[in-house]
């Protein structure tokens, strides 16, 4: 019986001395697989090393050297740590072991510990491993009593916390009483009370962290003698990863902040990206190491890099988010405090190409708080919503722009409902970059452009329209004032421009435009027309260097002060000219209202010379006019006949010109009447059946008026001189041609009519 006692005992005390030595081997072996990962985790940036190791039956003892790689001593050195640890794993009931530590911090270039700071103590602790895996230990430091920096000197109180640690959890919390610095060669001081430093980790394997900083009361006092105040300081961290992908989130906070006479009351600053990638990251913090903080000096080679870099980021999305910035502030003449920040701001951008600017920005804003002593120079908003979209297709960019905002207030005036959208496809990236490149040199006055800037933005039209050019703004809305009793109000909606150029030098090509609806309402709108289902066609076909141009105008209603239109059509139809001279002539139309040069007149005789050669047909097939209640139908057409190489003294329109045109007005209009009895006085309409009609014919020198022979030889005489001698004038002056070339010597031929 006592032999198998004691054969009882000693198996026991072999499996206890075994669990033991097994619970230490196991600990140890933990250990260092938690470095392994940590060192994994940290991209090989945290680097360690076994230095010393020794493992009893039931207590073990060990050394570590970890190097930071990215933590710089005076700049220069890595910093470094020695952990030393020492494990009580015999087996308890109350645990699986018992463990002390201390964390002392090293020099690189040591061989053996050297503190960084004179007489610097270690960080040490006490704990337990209990028998589900999870340790628990104290975090004490002895603090610092007028420590010697490189800067200043530093006194901080005694540091307590604790540490826990699981297979997937880390907590590490320690506060501390007070911290005082001062510098060395100046006046500035940091004093902070009552300080708390969080860290936790509640998924280790995905790398999930949240840190927080907190102190109750902090005062800095600058060099120049100013002070800033602070309590109930915060700043809060949370990481998370999935994926190699890290959303990180900061929050700030205080309760209070004074400053130059100024106070700030609940601060909280609320901020977050979403989109980041772990291997970006680490190649921008790389890069950040290797240009030293410079990015305003990179090199050829750095540049390149940080482009590959912020390409890849962006490439992948990233998302910008600020949930709330606001404080209430008090300026040091008010006695009352006003609320000034944001809510529920989101900047998301993507690129699919960088260089070419192809991608999507989206910006949102819940709210913009701006008291009103600032609204002079910052707007306050509500509901604002910005869309950006550019999309690459056959090499050619589709560009979309949207923005709503609910309420704005700015410099008195408030705006409500604004939404705004416009679209532009069919450029290139090319294109489109000198494009903004103009806006951007004229600060958006597209009215005052230079020559330069003119001819780099028609280069840029004409390269784009003869693959085809589309304009639109699908809608523009917006109620100005509207608080009052009478807001000002703007709609615009389907507004469209198309544009498609089949030859740059002669013009030929198709325009259409279209307008769905324009409406305005309010004291200062009343100079902007109601418009409804405004259509234009402009095509010009080109035949053997001669244009033949229609132009076709609709319109389902226009309402201004001065006129209103119902159902109404035009189409004018130009055929015959050069259509060289036709895009010249549209080119010097803007010339006319502020006169034209010397070189422009004599080159605007040669277009009227070749015209008179060439001979041209202008006709009006469709004159539909609905003004109030009366209606205007009508048609006509011009004809001259080309004088060919025959001297321009041959010119006579009597015997080249022909003319035939008809009108007929029906019903009464306030703006039309007037002009209706004028041509009745003077013959040019009269009356039919109670309606007003106008016939009108030129044929052979005759120009018969509603039916009768109205006497214009004089007239035509008159015409024909005035044609030929402009002509000949500007083109003797200005190429030293004689009269005899120009066609002047000889007499004016006399019309055919009487």
């Amino acid at each position: 019986m006592i032999k198998k006692i004691l054969l009882t005992v000693l198996l026991l005390g072999a499996a206890y001395i075994g669990g033991s030595y097994y619970v230490g081997w196991r600990t140890e072996t933990e250990l260092v697989a938690l470095m392994h990962q940590a060192q994994a985790q940290a991209n090989h940036e945290m680097t360690w090393e076994q230095t010393q190791s020794h493992r009893g039956l039931f207590t073990s003892t060990g050394t570590m050297r970890v190097v930071f790689d990215q933590i710089r001593v005076d700049n220069q050195n890595p910093l470094q740590v020695q952990i030393e640890y020492s494990i009580d794993h015999y087996l308890h009931w109350a645990s699986l072991a018992r463990f002390n530590w201390s964390i002392t911090l090293q020099q690189l270039l040591a061989k053996e510990p050297l503190p960084l700071l004179p007489k610097l103590p270690s960080f040490n602790g006490e704990g337990t491993l209990d028998w589900s895996g999870v340790a628990t230990s104290s975090l004490v430091f002895a603090g610092l009593d007028n420590a010697q920096t490189n800067n200043g000197m530093l006194n901080m109180a005694p540091l307590a916390g604790f540490v826990t640690a699981s297979k997937n959890f880390f907590q590490i919390k320690a506060e501390v009483a007070h911290l005082d610095f001062s510098q060395r060669a100046s006046a500035e001081r940091i004093k902070l009370k009552e300080l708390t430093f969080d860290v936790r980790s509640d998924d280790i394997a995905n790398e999930q962290v949240s840190a927080a900083f907190v102190f109750g009361h902090g005062v800095i006092m600058s060099e120049a003698g100013d002070t800033y105040e602070s309590s109930d300081f915060g700043v809060f961290f949370d990481v998370t990863q999935k994926d190699g992908r890290l959303e990180i989130a900061a929050r700030q906070t205080m309760s209070l902040l004074r400053a130059m006479g100024h106070q700030a009351s609940n601060v909280l600053v609320s901020l977050g990206i979403d989109g980041v990638y772990r291997s970006d990251l680490l190649e921008l913090l790389s890069l950040a190491d290797d240009i030293d903080g410079q990015w305003f000096n990179l090199s050829d080679r750095q540049q390149l890099r940080a482009e590959r870099i912020g390409s890849n980021m962006l490439a992948r999305g990233l998302t910008f988010t600020a949930p709330v910035i606001k404080a209430d502030i008090k300026p040091m003449d008010d006695d009352i405090a006003q609320t000034i920040g944001l809510e529920d701001l989101s900047v998301r951008v993507q690129s699919d190409d960088l260089m070419r600017g192809i991608g999507s920005l989206r910006v949102m804003l819940g709210t913009l708080k701006i008291p009103p002593w600032l609204q002079n120079i910052m707007p306050e908003l509500t509901g604002f919503k910005f869309d950006l979209n550019n999309v690459l297709a056959n090499h050619r960019t589709d560009l979309r722009l949207t923005q709503s905002i609910a309420s704005i207030q700015y410099q008195g005036q408030s705006v409500r409902d604004l939404q705004f959208a416009v679209g532009l496809k069919g450029l290139t990236s090319e294109g489109l970059a000198t494009l903004f490149s103009v806006i951007r040199e004229a600060n958006g006055d597209m009215s005052d452009l230079s020559s330069d800037q003119r001819a780099r933005l028609v280069q840029v039209l004409e390269a784009t329209a003869s693959d085809g050019l589309a304009f639109e703004i699908p809608l523009l809305k917006a109620t100005v004032n509207a608080g009052v009793d009478t807001p000002d109000s703007l709609w615009l909606e389907g507004l469209n421009l198309q544009v498609e150029l089949e030859d740059v030098n002669t013009g030929a090509g198709k325009v259409n435009l279209a307008l769905k609806q324009l409406a305005a309402s309010g004291p200062n709108m009343t100079d902007i027309p109601r418009i409804l289902n405004y259509q234009l066609t402009a095509n010009n076909r080109v035949v053997d260097g001669k244009a033949d141009y229609r132009l076709e105008k609709s319109i389902d209603a226009l309402e201004s002060s001065l006129i209103r239109l119902g159902r109404s059509a035009l189409t004018v139809q130009l055929t015959g000219l050069s259509a060289l001279d036709l895009r010249r002539l549209a080119e010097l139309a803007p010339e006319f209202e502020q006169g034209l040069d010397q070189a422009q007149s004599a080159e605007l005789a040669r277009i009227v010379r070749r015209a008179i050669a060439s001979g041209f047909v202008l006709a009006v097939p469709t004159l539909q006019l609905a003004i109030d209640s009366a209606q205007v139908t009508g048609r006509g057409d011009f004809i001259l006949t080309g004088l060919g190489k025959a001297p321009l003294a041959n010119f006579d329109l009597a015997r080249l010109a022909q003319m035939q045109a008809e009108m007929t007005v029906q019903g009464q209009s306030p703006w039309l009447d007037p002009w209706v009895q004028q041509g009745l006085i003077m013959g040019l309409l009269g009356v039919d059946n109670n309606l007003v009609k106008g016939n009108y014919q030129f044929v052979d020198g005759q120009l018969r008026l509603n039916g009768l022979s109205v006497p214009v030889a004089k007239f035509v005489l008159v015409a024909n001189l005035v044609v030929q001698q402009m002509v000949a004038q500007e083109l003797l002056q200005n190429e030293g041609g004689s009269a005899n070339q120009s066609g002047t010597a000889q007499r004016p031929r006399r019309g055919a009519g009487n």
